[in-house]
């Protein structure tokens, strides 16, 4: 899949760029992001996602 950010923070975050400050977030957290990303990066299609329940994919209702 093709994974677009949105924010740059968080894409520099991803990408292992130099950021500067104090970061924004915990460690244990930008590495929980990460592999959520991969998975996302990785899945070939909709059905892989619905195994991570972590995600929490499920299909909109109505007219979205």
């Amino acid at each position: 899949m093709i994974i677009r950010f949105n924010n740059s923070y968080l894409q520099k975050l991803f990408e292992n760029k130099p950021l500067t400050g104090k970061p924004q977030y915990a460690h244990d957290v930008i590495q929980k992001f990460k592999k959520t990303i991969l998975k996302l990066q990785y899945a070939d299609n909709i059905r892989e996602l619905r195994k991570f329940k972590g995600l929490n994919f499920e299909a909109l209702k109505g007219n979205l």
